[in-house]
């Protein structure tokens, strides 16, 4: 395959990622809630924005956490990859995972957020690898579990936070 030769967007991936991540945030969140280590950072009496501005803002923030957390690593320790070698993968998604892994150090939920951003940061390594839009796909994983996490509250299907 020629190096400017795009594949397609993996939509299995995508998919599978989105479910496998929410399941995951969902299980730990749960878990952590019952254990009572859960730590709400929002008081119970702040008003909320409406639905569609959380959403703006999760379809916002996507590219933004990506960018952060998966692309610049990425791009970090791809000049170092002849000195990881085969390592190069594992260190990545390591990486990756505990940046992304801070985003819940506010609020106590850094464990929660540790292996998503392994699925995260499998999905960017895997679809950049293939030569598929690796920043776009892992920002529509993002944007499709925060988004499916704000209906889920908005509706009060489950205490998702």
């Amino acid at each position: 395959m020629e190096p400017t030769q795009r594949r397609p967007l993996d939509l299995k991936l995508i998919l599978i990622s989105a479910i496998v991540t929410l399941g995951s945030s969902l299980l730990i969140g749960f878990g952590l809630e019952s254990l009572g280590r859960h730590f709400d950072a929002q008081s119970a009496a702040a008003e909320q924005p409406g639905l569609a501005d959380q959403l703006f803002f999760a379809a916002v923030a996507s590219p933004v956490i990506v960018y952060i957390f998966q692309s610049t690593p990425y791009v970090v320790l791809v000049l170092l990859r002849e000195k990881l070698q085969g390592w190069f993968m594992h260190v990545y998604i390591l990486v990756s995972a505990v940046l992304f892994s801070l985003l819940g150090l506010p609020d106590g939920s850094m464990f929660r957020l540790y292996i998503p951003g392994i699925i995260l940061a499998y999905g960017f390594y895997r679809s950049r690898e293939q030569g598929r839009p690796a920043f776009l796909t892992v920002a529509l994983i993002v944007f499709l579990v925060e988004a499916t996490q704000l209906l889920l509250e908005h509706y009060r299907i489950l205490p998702v936070s």
